[in-house]
């Protein structure tokens, strides 16, 4: 049966179990007809997030022309993005689970999309949060359709080459997979005009005279917005006469008509008087805060309430004094501190049970009462709805948007209530202000004159009576600069990147509103930062860290500035923790945030890139998108928020991060909590005596089973399922060791040790711990050598044609060309040739060279060292007598390029000897410099011929034509075009690497 554009409205009842609001229906009409509107004018509570099921129906009706694989969702507020991905997570669980009826053809509509190397399942779905490298489960397969969810900083900056918490190594395959067969949906448009420019210049020159091939599958942009700005293109709107007229009695166009037409007045209270110093007023406004919400608990009969503020210092106070407040207490009133300054799993935790209870007054108890204390982070799209609402006043689009989580779907019938303040000097003058700027005193001013007898309704339709706001009273908006090509010549260079280049924020913000945040990770199993050697402690750090790599579950998005005054308060103690309170959006004015007076030593971190530690103690080193790993006694986190001014430890979820996120199983010993009373596993003399190497893996996985035995019911669920996979699973152990001196002896001794399991769990596993991880997630994707150490031996030969196969696979179902077809199968089939290196070999084999000599065949994997080992790597390189840093690719494109027989075979040999060179990050434009003292004599046979070159060969050199290649290149297809292809043969790689692990490196 062939899917029909005439089946969504019980696509959407077999997903939600209602029928769709007629403009629902009708988008799609649209959509299916003329591709997707410019711009969407769709007003809060009218069901807008449902784009995504709009866009996931229209992929797979699979048009012509066809519509974009991903997804994209960008809006700027933390909360929504976790609440817009449950809703994408829920429609691909519903997908993937279907036997029968319309959701069952949908999925066999999206499965034939791709050629299932991405996994099984008909459509993903991921929030991009940033945090951590490597994380990019997303990124597993080019021709997955899949929902992207995530913030301006988080897309825009993968857009641009220079993705926050992305390495430097798998920036291009963002970028690439960004640049091409996507669908931009930009909600809340109004919060991001310079990115909606920038994003406008990218799509325009993926097709100019400037590329001379374009790629298939261009970007699709479109504007979102609930306050609409004013538009050259007419946008799709409601259509009273169609989506809700009065005359209509069917259930979907009722309720709609109920929540569009729910009166919400709002009462305006005098001004608070302020003081001067900012953190003393965002005392005074959280008191009035709490004060007026009390008066809606007490006189209005409140159950749900919110108090929603402009700073995440003030939302703090005000959760502390309402916690406080004998009132409150008395009435049973819980307090729950909601803020985009959360580490994921934290707002996990909080989020279980209390969301349900917000969104659906069904779920809600009979005589509880809730207090909500938030920011910005609610106020745009979060499926909230509140009885009464208290919020400080801010631009007139942002006010009406918080007025959107009151009485959400109009049940209360006229007895919602809310109150609106400013404090005083802001209701003078709010020039200063870094979110929004005059329009926060205009806006005031506004309210006032609208408000006659005090009060102002911020219903839907009673807004659109009233007169249309002018542009001064909307959040300042600035524009991007222009988007030159010049500058897109300096971000394609990933590596090396460029001395200088213009920053990313002002494409994202636009001038003067770049604060782009930073990401801290807490961990207890730190070494000391500020003793020793700096060199030994990096080290120890970084086995640390690639053994249980961090995690964005467990990262704390903060702007640069914050970090560093954070971090310069722990190092100087007579400076404030917090000098600039910050708000809960991206973007705001970074002017004013630090001074060249302040101290540049600051309390030592750890910047993490992903394939290494670097130890930091000045400000410097803090850079825009970097991941910082802090000790946990450091502070920073108090009720689960972001708190500078917090002292008590927090708590370190790096293992369960590793668990919920990664599907990996991995226990530190050191920091662990177990029950009381439970010992940890030691390795005795004796454990050698009888097992040999293999002491510490029997030992833990007997204790593993002992302690599961006995205290079970004590466990948290994560440990529980982590001791399960230890018990039952193979596992590694990887040790720190360090040096204790007495007198003239040293005694060596362990430091830290950590077990995880070498693969993954399966996905029935992943599916009952966290249903979230749709697909297992990808474990190949490192930029360096530490992909081919994946415990399990793999042939050169074989890993060589899965990944030609893949790369044409991939090829195929994306739609390409059988030109580009053939040249991207070609270069998997030649990408790893130069790991037939006699040095490559023997490290692969643990530097045996004894067993090297020995072999009859060449490998690409080693199953002798795991990939997070990297001691044991760096010692089997030494013994091969390896160079440092030196690139197998290269050596590849050595064997391969003066080949006259497979140049012959290429449509075009640049584009091949290109994605050889580039398949790990490198090249692009220049390879690296590496001093081959020792050379040795290559010698391959491929395809019946002997392929033969000196590992000496000179390609890293200025003149070896590799930039020169690459330029031509990028003029040739494009910016992202280039990058979309490159970004097409590495995940083949990935893919294939992944399968034989998965398959133990045999056929598969």
């Amino acid at each position: 049966m062939t899917l029909a554009h005439d089946q969504f409205p019980a696509f959407f009842e077999a997903l939600w179990g209602h029928e769709p609001f007629p403009w629902q229906t009708r988008l799609l009409r649209t959509v299916v007809a003329d591709g997707w509107p410019r711009a969407l004018d769709l007003p809060t509570g009218s069901g807008k997030t449902s784009v995504l099921d709009i866009a996931c129906f229209a992929l797979a009706l699979d048009a012509e022309p066809p519509h974009p694989r991903r997804i994209v969702l960008v809006i700027d507020r933390r909360v929504v993005v976790d609440q817009a991905f449950e809703r994408a997570v829920s429609v691909c669980r519903k997908l993937r689970d279907a036997d029968s009826g319309v959701l069952w053809e949908v999925a066999q509509a999206l499965r034939k999309l791709h050629s299932g190397h991405g996994g099984p399942a008909p459509i993903t779905a991921a929030a991009l949060r940033g945090g951590t490298m490597r994380d990019e489960d997303w990124a597993r397969a080019p021709d997955q359709p899949c929902f992207l969810i995530s913030t301006v900083d988080q897309i825009g900056s993968r857009l641009l080459f220079r993705g926050y918490g992305v390495s430097r190594g798998m920036a291009p395959v963002h970028a690439g997979l960004l640049g091409r067969d996507c669908l931009y949906l930009l909600d809340e448009v109004h919060l991001s005009r310079p990115f909606a420019q920038t994003l406008e210049a990218i799509v325009e020159y993926g097709a100019c005279e400037l590329v001379e091939r374009e790629i298939p599958r261009p970007l699709v942009a479109v504007h979102m917005s609930a306050t609409m700005p004013a538009q050259t293109t007419p946008p799709f709107a409601l259509d009273p006469n169609l989506d809700f007229p009065n005359e209509s009695s069917d259930a979907p166009t009722r309720e709609l008509r109920r929540r569009l037409s729910a009166s919400k007045p709002a009462k305006l209270d005098p001004p608070v008087t302020v003081p001067a110093k900012p953190r003393e007023a965002c005392r005074k406004i959280a008191h009035a805060c709490v004060a007026a919400a009390w008066n809606h608990f007490e006189r209005d009969a409140c159950d749900v309430g919110a108090i929603i503020v402009n700073r995440v210092d003030t939302a703090r106070d005000a959760a502390a004094f309402a916690r406080d407040h004998k009132k409150f207490q008395k009435l049973g009133v819980q307090v729950h501190l909601l803020t985009g300054r959360m580490r994921p799993l934290d707002r996990a935790e909080l989020e279980r049970g209390l969301f349900a209870r917000l969104a659906d007054r069904a779920q809600r108890v009979a005589g509880e009462k809730l207090l909500v204390v938030s920011t910005q982070a609610i106020e745009a799209g979060a499926d909230f709805d509140f009885d009464a609402l208290v919020t400080e006043c801010s631009s007139i689009d942002s006010l009406r948007q918080r007025f959107g989580r009151l009485d959400r779907r109009g049940a209360l019938e006229g007895r919602a209530r809310a109150t609106i303040l400013i404090g005083s000097r802001d209701a003078q003058s709010s020039d200063d202000d870094p979110v929004y700027g005059p329009a926060l005193a205009a806006t005031w001013g506004w309210l006032q004159q609208q408000s006659g007898d005090g009060t102002i309704d911020f219903g839907i339709l009673a807004q659109r009576d009233q007169p249309p706001p002018t542009d001064d009273l909307r959040a300042p908006s600035p524009s991007a600069p222009a988007l030159l090509p010049a500058y897109l010549d300096l971000w394609i260079q990933t590596s090396p990147r460029p001395a200088v280049e213009p920053d990313v924020p002002i494409f994202l913000h636009g001038p003067d509103r770049g604060s782009p945040d930073v990401q801290l990770v807490w961990r207890a199993d730190l070494p000391a930062l500020d003793e020793g050697d700096h060199a030994v402690t990096e080290l120890a750090v970084q086995t640390i860290l690639e053994a249980v790599p961090p995690s964005s579950l467990e990262a704390l998005s903060v702007p640069v500035w914050t970090a560093r005054a954070f971090l310069a308060a722990l190092a100087n103690t007579d400076l404030p923790t917090d000098p600039h309170p910050i708000a809960d959006v991206e973007g705001e004015s970074s002017s004013g945030r630090a001074s060249d007076d302040d101290p540049n030593d600051v309390a030592p971190a750890i910047l993490w890139s992903g394939r290494r530690a670097q130890l930091v103690r000045d400000r410097n080193s803090i850079v825009p998108g970097a991941t910082l790993v802090i000790p946990t006694v450091y502070g920073g986190i108090a009720h689960a928020n972001w708190d500078p001014d917090a002292r008590d430890q927090v708590r370190d979820r790096g293992d369960e991060a590793q668990l919920v996120h990664r599907g990996r199983p991995s226990i530190r010993w050191g920091i662990v909590q177990l029950p009381d009373g439970c010992p940890r596993p030691n390795v005795t003399e004796s454990d050698v005596e009888d097992h040999g190497a293999r002491a510490t893996t029997v030992v833990i996985a007997q204790w593993a089973s002992e302690t599961l035995e006995r205290y079970e019911e004590k466990l948290d669920s994560w440990l529980r399922i982590s001791l399960e996979a230890i018990r039952d699973r193979p596992i590694a152990t990887v040790e720190v060791r360090g040096t204790e001196r007495a007198g003239e002896h040293a005694d060596e001794r362990v430091t830290w040790r950590a077990t995880r399991t070498r693969q993954r769990l399966p996905l029935a596993t992943l599916r009952q711990i966290h249903n979230r991880d749709l697909d297992p997630p990808a474990d190949a994707t490192s930029a360096d050598d530490g992909g081919s150490f994946t415990s399990v031996e793999v042939e050169l030969d074989k890993h060589l044609v899965g990944v030609r196969d893949c790369a044409y696979a991939f090829a195929h179902h994306l739609g390409l060309p059988d030109t580009l077809g053939s040249d991207l199968a070609l270069a998997g089939h030649l990408h790893d040739l130069g790991k037939a290196d006699p040095r490559f070999q023997t490290m692969l084999l643990a530097g045996d060279e004894v067993r090297a000599a020995m072999s009859t065949v060449l490998f690409a994997k080693s199953k002798w060292i795991a990939a997070f080992d990297r001691p044991a790597r760096e010692r089997a390189r030494l013994r091969a007598g390896y160079p440092t840093r030196a690139r197998h690719e290269l050596m590849s494109v050595a064997l391969v390029e003066n080949q006259d027989d497979l140049r012959a075979r290429a449509h075009d040999w640049d584009l091949v000897l290109h994605l050889v060179a580039s398949h790990h990050g490198y090249c692009r434009p220049m390879p690296p410099a590496v001093s081959d003292t020792k050379p040795v004599d290559v010698v391959v046979s491929f395809e019946g011929r002997e392929r033969r070159a000196r590992s000496d060969h000179e390609l890293a050199h200025l003149g070896s034509g590799v930039v020169e290649r690459f330029w031509r290149l990028v003029a040739r297809y494009g910016w992202h075009g280039l990058t979309y292809l490159e970004a097409v043969l590495r995940l083949a790689d990935h893919r294939r690497s992944e399968a034989e692990a998965r398959d133990k490196g045999g056929n598969l």
